[in-house]
């Protein structure tokens, strides 16, 4: 868990949550990543716009 008390935003982990279906929207933080991802989902430099973020995406 991970908590943004700026943004009033907590992230949990949904592999560990038993039961929970999860489907992504988004990829945030991209920028960073250490895997690459071809799944046609956006991908953000860093965060969006609407949390705090540049918004900027960068290319799959």
């Amino acid at each position: 868990m991970n908590e943004h008390p700026g943004l009033k935003l907590i992230d949990i982990f949904a592999v560990i949550l038993n039961s929970f279906s999860y489907k992504p929207t988004i990829h945030i933080n991209y920028e960073s990543k250490t895997v690459s991802v071809k799944d046609g989902l956006p991908k953000f430099k860093d965060m969006p716009e609407e949390f705090g973020g540049s918004g900027a995406t960068m290319p799959e």
